[in-house]
């Protein structure tokens, strides 16, 4: 919301709300790209298609993850899906992860 002052301003107090502005409306812009790609996308069919193979892509990576804590278990007896996926780095969000039932959620 822009706001008049009677009081002047100095030129770096208007270059830094300028800037402050600037990125605001940048954000803006951005926000509007995504948005306006989104409804392409979903006019075509395109987010049905890519919700469908995020469903493909965690119940793959889910197998493989299993397994490897299958064979990790032999060398490792007390290893569990929560510390593979900290060993590997996977963020456990992504693949479904319920970290108090050490288990996927899908």
């Amino acid at each position: 919301v822009l706001q008049h002052t009677d009081t002047p301003q100095s030129p770096m107090q208007t270059f830094l709300k300028k800037k402050k502005l600037q990125k605001e409306l940048d954000d803006k812009e951005s926000l509007l790209r995504k948005f306006k790609q989104y409804s392409r996308a979903k006019e075509n069919g395109e987010i049905e298609k890519l919700e469908s193979l995020v469903k493909q892509w965690r119940g793959v990576s889910h197998e493989v993850l299993l397994e490897m804590l299958k064979h990790g278990k032999n060398n490792e007896p007390s290893l569990s899906l929560g510390s593979v996926l900290q060993r590997l780095r996977v963020n456990p969000v992504l693949v479904n992860f319920d970290a108090e039932n050490d288990d996927f959620t899908e």
